[in-house]
C-alpha cells in the first residue's frame, strides 16, 4: 500500500512524516512525501497535515488571488496573467517559490521567466531582477544588442526603453541568445529542425529549452502548447 503525504507548504508536515514513518515500518506501507498532484492521485491512501495550519494555508493561496484561475492553477499564458496579477503579487510568488526551493535541496542555478511572464510588463521585470539579485541566484536574463532586441520585439516581447534600462543595470550574468526547440509535425521533421538550429548559433552563452514530458492530466490543464510528448515522439521513432 502507498500513501501519498502531502506538502502543500504548510501544516505540521514534519511531526506527521514522523508519525507517518512509523506506521510504514510496522504495517510494511510506503510512506510518499510529494507535493506532486500525478503521485497523490495514484496513491492508496492520503495523508494531508493540518493541525490548525488551514487557516494559514488558506491565507497564503488568498495572498496572490491575481495569480491563479478558477481551478487554482497559474494562468495559462502571459497575456492572462498580466490581465489579472500585480507587480506585488508576480513578486510575493517568486519570493515564496525561490525560498521553497531553496529550503528544498540544492541551490537552484537560474530563475526562471514560466514563459517569458515576467517579462510581458515592466512592474513584472523589475520584480523578477530584484530577486535574481537578492538571492545571488542568475535570472534568463538576454544582453540586449539591437539584433536581440529586434528578434524578440518581432516575436511580439513589448520591449521598451525603460525594461532595455532595468535590463542594462541588472548585476548577474547574462545569455547572449535564447531559443525554443522548434516545432515540427513528426520526430524526424523536430530533430532536423533542432540540429539546424544548434548550427545557426553564435558563438557564447546560448540557451535553448526544450521540455520533453509525459502527457498528463497536469500538463494539459498547465500548458496549452503541448505539441510532441515523449509517447508520441516513441511512437514516431519505432513507426
Amino acid at each position: 500500500m502507498r500513501v501519498a503525504l502531502v506538502d502543500y507548504d504548510s501544516g505540521n508536515l514534519h511531526s506527521a512524516q514522523k508519525a507517518f514513518a512509523l506506521m510504514g515500518s510496522q504495517t510494511g506501507a510506503e510512506i510518499v512525501v510529494t507535493s506532486d498532484p500525478e503521485v497523490v492521485l495514484r496513491a492508496d491512501r492520503i495523508g494531508l497535515p493540518g493541525d490548525g495550519a488551514f487557516p494559514a494555508c488558506k491565507a497564503a493561496l488568498e495572498a496572490v488571488p491575481g495569480m491563479v484561475d478558477k481551478d487554482g492553477y497559474l494562468w495559462r499564458g502571459q497575456i492572462d496573467t498580466a490581465t489579472h496579477a500585480s507587480g506585488e503579487e508576480i513578486e510575493k510568488e517568486s519570493r515564496a517559490q525561490s525560498e521553497r526551493a531553496l529550503a528544498k535541496g540544492p541551490r537552484p542555478g537560474h530563475i526562471d521567466t514560466h514563459m517569458g511572464t515576467l517579462f510581458v510588463k515592466i512592474d513584472y521585470t523589475k520584480a523578477y531582477l530584484k530577486l535574481a539579485e537578492e538571492y545571488h541566484i542568475p535570472a534568463m536574463v538576454i544582453e540586449q544588442t539591437p539584433a536581440v532586441t529586434a528578434k524578440f520585439r518581432k516575436q511580439g516581447y513589448p520591449i521598451t526603453e525603460e525594461s532595455l534600462k532595468a535590463i542594462a543595470a541588472y548585476k548577474l550574468p547574462k545569455l547572449d541568445d535564447f531559443n525554443s526547440a522548434p516545432d515540427g509535425k513528426t520526430y524526424e521533421d523536430k530533430k532536423q529542425k533542432f540540429q539546424e538550429l544548434v548550427r545557426s548559433l553564435s558563438p557564447g552563452l546560448n540557451e535553448i529549452i526544450f521540455h520533453p514530458s509525459v502527457l498528463t492530466d497536469t500538463l494539459k490543464a498547465v500548458e496549452t502548447a503541448v505539441d510532441l510528448t515523449l509517447e508520441q515522439l516513441e511512437a514516431e521513432k519505432s513507426a
